[in-house]
């Protein structure tokens, strides 16, 4: 997935806060993020997560900061994964084609579709989950938003007022 992420911090601050955020250890109610960070504005942000049993996840976000129109333009892209409803079309695909081939008088090559549609599960889970978390960390590290910040005017909207001299006097 492709994301493009507007910050009001410059491209130093954006680069500070993702290296501050990278010493934090993970816990209960935070992720723990692995990954790197250049001086051109590039970065790299990494997390590992258990998807099902002993098998663990591995999800890389790269991105790149640059200064645009007075704001931080973080653009990059991340494996998005596949949502459950996706997940359960691909493993009916799977078990029809391992009927098909089990049909066809082939039982060993069915039963190797099994550890396939496991090592698609893990794939396809843990980067749909991963890459919320990183998604979710990067926006609140850089206090990102998916949209750019509106200009604001240096000139007031209010109505010209009339000089106190101008003023005109009640009549008794």
């Amino acid at each position: 997935m492709q994301f493009t992420l507007y910050s009001e911090k410059s491209v130093a601050q954006c680069l500070t806060a993702i290296n501050a955020r990278l010493q934090v250890k993970g816990g209960a109610s935070r992720a723990e993020l692995d990954g790197w960070i250049d001086k051109s504005g590039e970065f790299s942000l990494t997390v590992t997560s258990k998807v099902a049993g002993y098998f663990n996840r591995r999800t890389t976000l790269r991105g790149k900061v640059e200064r645009k129109s007075g704001y931080s333009q973080i653009t990059g892209s991340v494996p998005d994964g596949v949502p459950r409803e996706g997940r359960i079309l691909v493993f009916v695909a799977l078990g029809l084609v391992s009927a098909m081939i089990l049909s066809y008088g082939n039982p060993l090559l069915a039963l190797i579709v099994l550890p396939v549609g496991l090592a698609l599960h893990v794939a396809m889970k843990g980067d749909h989950d991963n890459s919320a978390v990183l998604m979710n960390e990067l926006q609140k590290t850089l206090k990102a938003k998916s949209t750019p910040p509106k200009k604001t005017e240096t000139a007031s909207k209010s109505p010209a007022r009339r000089p106190p001299s101008a003023t005109r006097l009640p009549k008794d």
